[in-house]
């Protein structure tokens, strides 16, 4: 595999140097499955620093991502 990567590199053969659509996806949805789990980590860490402050700690955080539409 990793070969046939750097003949494509060398012959500039664009089949070979993306990765197929279906391995992209995947990557895709791994990337943002961890990004859910860190940003649920770092709530919970928010959280239990302000309960040992003595301070209310939130129920729930929400994160929003995207592009807004103009």
């Amino acid at each position: 595999m990793v070969a046939q990567r750097s003949d494509a590199i060398d012959h500039e053969d664009p089949d070979l140097l993306l990765p197929h659509p279906a391995e992209t996806d995947r990557l895709v949805r791994y990337k943002a499955h961890l990004s859910r789990q860190l940003y649920q980590a770092l709530h919970e860490l928010e959280a239990q620093q302000a309960r040992r402050r003595g301070e209310a700690a939130p129920l729930a955080g929400v994160d929003v991502h995207g592009l807004l539409d103009a």
